[in-house]
């Protein structure tokens, strides 16, 4: 039997492992972020550590991350200021600070957050908390499926009881993301776009029935797509979860080595393998570079965060 104390101690690890995944699969990522899969290959062979960036006229430290990540540490803090919740003002006013602007397409890492501060019995109001927290952008129903479905998959795993991680609970994970992306895509300007629960669908398959990384990365490449729309990175992002067996840097792994929006991609699959799997899985001096390279405190924001479930 699992007492209070283990189980809050799980819980902890699990929302740790959060919050940390998404900025270890975004440092990972950045090396070949918005790289043609070709050109990543050939110019790095394999990544399998944190590597310097060059983006624009300026090379990047090991560890950088994106501004996805910045976003959801912003959102996180105005989560944790109002005490679990937070007004589209709030949001607004710390995404003002992280130097966004409801001009720029919102990114599906931001939402990250709210997996940890809900749990998954009400999905009506995690999507409500989706749309509160764009602050200010106006998002479309496909986007609030896909963010939809990853905070879904987040808090799924946070429920979960002990013994609950590894690659066989993936599939029941993903079916209260699939659930809550139902939810989200009422919610929303209606576009005319793909289905991230069908795409998703189609990038599990190719997890599934690929005969090795290097294969399952072409093609997913090819099929699902890379680029920042939502409905491939949220896709793309659930392919790797379920190729990774949702071990998080086995997955971030992967991530660095697809091109594309490699860095949404990795931070996503990764926040969702370390919802499943914990902060204590992931390599202690990777995580001890992203945070003091980028001066950011993941772990202890997702404490707070967790004892703030509603």
């Amino acid at each position: 039997m699992t007492s209070t104390l283990q189980a809050r101690d799980l819980l902890m690890d699990r929302a740790r492992g959060a919050l940390t995944g998404l900025a270890v699969g975004d440092a990972m990522g950045l090396p070949g972020d918005r790289w043609p899969h070709s050109r990543l290959r050939t110019h790095y062979g394999w990544i399998d550590q944190l590597l310097p960036a060059r983006t624009g006229d300026r090379t990047r430290r090991a560890g950088h991350v994106s501004a996805g990540t910045l976003e959801a540490i912003a959102v996180a803090e105005a989560l944790r200021d109002g005490a679990g919740r937070a007004t589209p003002e709030a949001v607004a006013e710390r995404m003002d600070a992280a130097g966004d602007r409801p001009r720029r397409p919102v990114h599906i890492s931001r939402f990250v957050p709210l997996g940890i501060v809900h749990t998954g019995l009400d999905l009506d109001a995690l999507v409500e908390d989706i749309l509160v927290t764009a602050g200010g952008h106006h998002l479309s129903n496909a986007t609030v499926a896909a963010a939809a479905l990853v905070t879904g998959v987040i808090t799924s795993a946070l429920d979960a009881p002990a013994g609950a991680t590894g690659a066989v609970f993936i599939p029941a994970h993903l079916e209260i993301g699939f659930r809550a992306a139902e939810v989200g895509f009422t919610h929303g300007a209606p576009v005319a776009a793909p289905s991230v629960i069908q795409r998703s669908l189609l990038a599990r398959e190719i997890a599934m029935n690929a005969e090795s990384d290097a294969s399952f990365l072409q093609h997913l490449y090819d099929v699902i797509g890379t680029t920042p729309a939502a409905t491939e990175v949220v896709p793309a992002a659930v392919g790797l979860l379920v190729r990774g067996e949702g071990i998080p840097f086995r997955v971030a792994t992967l991530a660095a080595n697809l091109g594309g929006s490699s860095t949404a991609i990795g931070a996503l699959a990764t926040a969702m393998a370390g919802a499943i799997n914990g902060r204590s899985v992931l390599p202690p001096d990777c995580v001890a570079t992203v945070r003091s390279v980028n001066e950011i405190g993941p772990c202890e924001l997702a404490q707070v965060l967790a004892d703030l479930r509603h």
